[in-house]
């Protein structure tokens, strides 16, 4: 698995980042892009000698936790998320993550990589361990005002996740 892992988001870029990167590389078999500023990430990763496959993508800008989401996907065509995102479009890698703007990582998404077909809203989701399990939750606030067919398509992508990325062979639904 290849991800790419916008490094300039969150509050405290680059450094958790950069940290969670070259451990996930070091216990898991993948392939990580950090997303951002390269002579900043250069400098953080040097911190670390021993790490897995970890590469850097430059992005000259990233989108803060302060920002207008739309206005700053406008402005800011070479942020770190976006570049993350356009990478996943196009193929390059098999998943992106983010802990920045929230907003933006769900406006980005949709501009860049569409939404699925008869889904009329992306939501946030979250598998957490159970005693059973897992349980797949969603949305987690990205939807602040849903109707009944924003609910639905909510539980039909949480049924299909759980059937297909975790195995869960006859998913349950249940309105919280």
């Amino acid at each position: 698995m290849h991800i790419a892992l916008d490094a300039m988001g969150s509050d405290n870029a680059p450094y958790v980042e950069v940290e969670g990167a070259v451990l996930a590389s070091l216990d898991r078999k993948c392939k990580i892009s950090l997303v951002g500023n390269e002579e900043i990430l250069k400098k953080e990763l040097e911190k670390y000698p021993k790490r897995g496959d970890i590469e850097i993508i430059h992005a000259s800008e990233y989108i803060t936790m302060d920002d207008q989401p739309v206005n700053a996907l406008r402005q800011k065509k070479d942020s770190s998320l976006l570049v993350a995102l356009r990478k996943l479009k196009y193929g390059e890698v098999d998943a992106v993550v983010s802990a920045g703007n929230t907003g933006a990582v769900m406006v980005g998404a949709r501009l860049v990589l569409g939404v699925i077909p008869g889904i009329s809203r992306p939501a946030i989701a979250q598998a957490l361990p159970t005693r059973g399990g897992r349980v797949v939750l969603l949305d987690l606030g990205a939807n602040v005002d849903c109707e009944s067919h924003h609910l639905y398509d909510f539980a039909y992508m949480g049924m299909a996740y759980s059937k297909y990325a975790l195995g869960v062979e006859n998913p349950r639904v249940g309105l919280i």
